[in-house]
């Protein structure tokens, strides 16, 4: 998971087309507490952004009932300093490559499985941006879906499948040959 960091020059504000696009935005408070929860069952990495300072941060624990979530401390005591005094706090990330952007009120810290986090309520709106025409399907790593066969030379191919969609296939190949492949191949059964 790649962490988004904020262009330089940019404010929290500034708003992308598809942060205005209602169609990636979720409001109930159980989608929101579905999106927080696959951050964080995943581990994935998101930027905080409060006035002009940002630091890469995780998601702790999501509490769907209080409607509030808590996230790991920076790595400055001056930065989490700061962020307590900061009234709003965008958070952005890219775990998937799915645009995730949303802004929650002021932190407060607590206590954590014994170390210090921050406790934030829930978002009003979480733009989750998938951002393909089709939703893509990762195949299992441990036992993999594979395309195999012989190339027009009668060479045999092995491939495994990485993921998957209406759209197409994304292939794993490790051998040389498949470096520069076409994009659209023909299969025949």
């Amino acid at each position: 998971m790649i962490a988004e960091p904020t262009p330089s020059g940019a404010s929290a504000s500034t708003m992308n087309a598809w942060e205005a696009d209602e169609r990636y935005a979720q409001r109930h408070t159980l989608q929101i507490a579905l999106c927080l929860r696959t951050l964080l069952a995943r581990g994935d990495f998101l930027t905080v952004e409060f006035g002009d300072t940002q630091f890469v941060t995780q998601l702790l624990d999501v509490d769907s009932r209080r409607a509030q979530f808590l996230f790991d401390f920076g790595s400055t005591a001056r930065d989490n300093r700061a962020l307590v005094d900061a009234d709003a706090l965008t958070f952005r990330g890219l775990p998937s490559g799915i645009r995730t952007h949303f802004v929650t009120g002021g932190a407060v810290v607590v206590t954590f499985e014994g170390r210090p986090a921050f406790e934030v309520p829930f978002p009003a709106l979480l733009h989750y941006v998938q951002r393909r025409d089709f939703y893509r399907v990762d195949t299992p790593m441990f036992d993999p879906f594979v395309a195999s066969g012989a190339d027009e030379a009668g060479v045999a191919f092995r491939l495994e499948l990485h993921d998957l969609s209406l759209g197409g296939v994304a292939l794993r190949a490790r051998d040389a040959r498949f470096e520069s492949l076409r994009r659209e191949l023909s299969w025949t059964t």
